[in-house]
């Protein structure tokens, strides 16, 4: 009798299931492989760059910017290469206990470590426009230490959290992350990781992000100094393009955590969303097209791209007139013949 009501569950629940887990495995294995090769790439190409100028290393406006960059590498081809082999196989890549708990500290180590140094950008990005001078004047005490701190702080939570809460681990290995670590299904410490280390970072990087659009349209009405406010623009912008990308991915499954804990049965399609770790997945996008958004958030790359790609279109003008002039130099036979038997008809 059980096996009968598991296997009509099973059945029921297979037949008003709303996501196709394999299919969705495979459409996010083929997605994030396609885009994994160009980022790591263009990704070097950055680091090329880094190492070249100075001035961009230097430039404070572009430290978090690069601390953003440089996670998100490591994320790229140190971590994402076990994703990948998951989506691939269905399977973790090692069936081990010591694996699963290296792959969950790793994961939640470097996503918190995007997350913190996001919010404090938003926050920063605030004092560098309107409050520039008092910046510079504490930049070690505002800038430096902060950054530092939010670093190891995200990296010691998530590995403390991981490794030493006590609580019974089952994994499972057919599961992405191994089915995650037990201590999210505490209520006291699951709550609380989540409002510490995705609810607020995501707060403050909205609110700011908001209070900053609002600030800078006022002050443009109110200064008359255009290329000031240009520049203002300039930083904002600079901001949204990195900031507007971790929001996307992160909110829907901010949306769907919370419609899972303010109601109780949560919808089934919830349930899939979070089983099925879809919306997961899509963050990882915004980890591969980071070296993008570096493109347009720190000028000095940009301006080096573009120099290169006017380099390319400009040798490949010049020997399109070279081919041109050449075909019109050269003389058609026919044309030869003619003038030949014109004179001797002369």
């Amino acid at each position: 009798m059980d096996n009968i009501s598991n296997t009509s569950i099973d059945e029921q629940s297979s037949s008003e299931s709303f996501i196709n887990i394999g299919l969705s495995r495979y459409i996010c294995l083929i997605l994030l492989s396609a885009l994994l090769i160009p980022s790591i790439l263009f990704s070097l190409y950055i680091f090329y760059w880094i190492y070249r100028i100075s001035d961009l290393r230097n430039r404070l406006t572009n430290h978090i910017i690069l601390a953003i960059f440089i996670i998100s590498f490591i994320q790229t081809t140190c971590e994402m290469p076990f994703l990948l082999e998951y989506l691939r196989y269905g399977h973790v890549s090692f069936d081990s206990y010591s694996f699963c708990k290296f792959w969950i500290a790793f994961n939640y180590s470097l996503n918190t470590s995007i997350l913190f140094l996001n919010s404090h950008l938003s926050i920063e990005r605030y004092l560098l426009i309107f409050h520039h001078n008092f910046l510079n004047r504490h930049k070690m005490l505002i800038h430096y230490i902060p950054m530092t701190i939010l670093i190891i702080l995200a990296i010691c939570y998530s590995c403390g959290t991981v490794l030493f809460v006590p609580c019974i681990e089952l994994f499972d290995y057919t599961s992405q992350l191994c089915g995650g670590p037990c201590f999210q299904l505490q209520p006291s410490i699951g709550t609380f990781d989540l409002v510490f280390t995705v609810f607020s970072p995501l707060f403050c990087i909205i609110f700011f992000n908001s209070f900053l659009i609002i600030r800078v349209i006022q002050q443009k009405r109110r200064m008359l100094q255009k290329n000031v406010w240009k520049k203002n623009l300039g930083m904002l912008i600079q901001l949204l393009s990195v900031s507007i990308l971790h929001v996307i991915v992160w909110l829907p499954v901010t949306i769907v955590i919370l419609i899972a804990m303010t109601n109780y049965p949560p919808p089934a399609i919830i349930i899939e969303l979070q089983t099925s770790w879809v919306l997961i997945n899509i963050m990882y996008i915004a980890v591969l097209i980071n070296p993008l958004v570096c493109f347009f958030a720190i000028p000095e790359i940009k301006d080096k791209i573009i120099l290169f790609i006017n380099y390319l279109r400009r040798k490949r003008q010049q020997q399109q007139q070279q081919i041109s002039s050449t075909g019109r130099n050269q003389i058609h036979p026919l044309s030869t013949n003619q003038n030949q038997s014109t004179r001797f008809q002369k």
